[in-house]
């Protein structure tokens, strides 16, 4: 689950500065690349592809949310223990199954 948590904070960094930087490109170059035309874009696409686009986005942001919060209760050395390990893992699957299914098909 670490390895995971390395690679969704790693993967929405890059989507991240991807976007910033297609941001900033687009401003300095007058491309048309603004929010109106991304949600533009968004809406226009069939409903299959937005909660698909939206499930790539809200899943792993969900794991890593989970996830870190379950690094901080570490932190606070609580769980520790192999069960405790393993109890928290589970808490952070069903979290993201849950939240991450919410945000993929409801919001």
């Amino acid at each position: 689950m670490s390895s995971f948590h390395r690679i969704t904070g790693v993967g929405m960094a890059v989507g991240f500065y991807a976007l910033t930087c297609g941001y900033a490109v687009s401003s300095v170059f007058d491309l048309g690349l603004t929010s109106d035309a991304l949600v533009a874009f968004f809406v226009g696409l069939p409903v299959a592809l937005q909660v698909s686009a939206k499930a790539i986005a809200a899943y792993p942001f969900v794991y890593h949310l989970g996830n870190g919060i379950r690094h901080i209760v570490w932190d606070f050395g609580k769980q520790l223990t192999v069960k405790g390990v393993y109890r928290t893992g589970y808490i952070v699957t069903a979290f993201t199954a849950v939240v991450g299914t919410y945000f993929a098909f409801f919001a």
